[in-house]
């Protein structure tokens, strides 16, 4: 009768892999990769996986992202309009009472407040109940 075998380490039950893939590719060329890779939803290494290899991703297929840019400029005017907001309440909380100029400024700030998320997640006027 044998002996059984000892157990593996875990270091050993890694599974190996092989040393990076790697392609050369242009700028048009790369340009063209990842767009093609993003609108599949898929990570470049399992876009190539799918269509070269015809073997299935190894990631979960991402969800479709917002633009980040537009999200990015968003979130920097929200936090400048934040920024400007927070400045007139600490005057109003140490003088106690608004100025009219305060309070325009502080509606214009809330209009711009509003348009910048409307960039983003755009009302639809029909689901809208005044």
């Amino acid at each position: 009768m044998q002996a059984p075998k000892p157990a593996r380490k875990k270091s050993e039950k890694r599974q190996r892999i092989a040393p990076p893939f790697q392609v050369r590719l242009n700028d048009q060329e790369r340009e063209a990769f990842d767009a093609r890779a993003s609108r599949a939803g898929l990570s470049g290494p399992d876009y190539f996986r799918v269509t070269c290899l015809g073997s299935k991703p190894l990631r979960k297929v991402k969800e479709r992202t917002p633009d980040r840019r537009l999200l990015v400029q968003v979130e920097t005017a929200l936090n400048r309009i934040g920024g400007n907001v927070n400045q007139i309440a600490a005057k109003v909380n140490s003088s106690g009472f608004i100025t009219r100029t305060e309070m325009a400024e502080l509606k214009q700030l809330i209009a711009e407040a509003h348009k910048q998320v409307e960039r983003f997640f755009p009302v639809n006027d029909d689901l809208q109940s005044d």
